[in-house]
């Protein structure tokens, strides 16, 4: 993580550690720590190389929104694969976690008139069991229903949902689609080994040989 990210090797385990921290990924199991400290690293190295984002900026936006994201049931991959789009669309940290903090905290504790808004949309936002459903499924559900609606009455809604400092990352992800946003959350549960492999090309320039040489030194 810490060449891919290029930072010093202390920056880097603060990433790798915060991140588990924030999607309750700790364990005392070592082997298991192990396992999620690897799946940390490959998903954030597949972030950062897949979208228009930086290490920096990634961690900011776990910083602000990724601990809210969890308690909303979302995973890492689900996480990463929304600010990844949203980076996509210049949309910085700040305003990332932002709008991802909305959209996770007014999906899951709507207020009695947005529940109302939502079930005349056919939309519900929880499972049997009280749960928040899959938030991409539930994107997914707003992208249909607001298909074909004018863009006045669109925004209007999003506003009163997800509030107006969210709008503009809620368009964001409608306009990626929750078959894109799928699509990418797949490429990073599959990223295993990425971290790896990307540190392996780039220690294999001489650049890279410089460095591992001063490393050393």
């Amino acid at each position: 993580l810490a060449t891919v990210a290029e930072v010093e090797l202390a920056e880097a385990t603060e990433i790798a550690v915060g991140t588990l921290g924030a999607f309750n990924l700790r364990t005392k199991d070592a082997a298991q720590l192990t396992t999620n400290l690897t799946r940390v690293n490959d998903v954030l190295a597949k972030t950062t190389t897949s979208s228009n984002t930086t290490m920096q900026t990634l961690i900011d936006t776990i910083k602000d929104s990724g601990p809210v994201a969890k308690m909303a049931g979302a995973d890492i991959e689900t996480f990463a694969a929304m600010t990844g789009t949203l980076g996509n669309a210049s949309i910085d940290a700040s305003r990332a976690g932002t709008a991802l903090k909305n959209i996770f905290t007014r999906l899951a504790a709507p207020t009695s008139t947005n529940i109302k808004l939502m079930r005349r949309m056919g939309i519900s936002t929880k499972d049997a069991d009280g749960n928040l459903r899959d938030v991409i499924d539930i994107l997914g559900d707003f992208e249909k229903a607001l298909d074909g609606i004018g863009t006045a009455e669109r925004t209007a809604i999003l506003s009163e949902v997800f509030g107006l400092r969210a709008v503009a990352g809620t368009e964001v992800l409608l306009s990626k689609g929750a078959k894109g946003l799928r699509e990418y959350r797949d490429q990073l549960r599959g990223a295993t080994g990425a971290s790896e492999s990307m540190a392996d090309v780039m220690r294999g320039t001489l650049m890279g040989s410089f460095k591992t040489l001063n490393s050393a030194i």
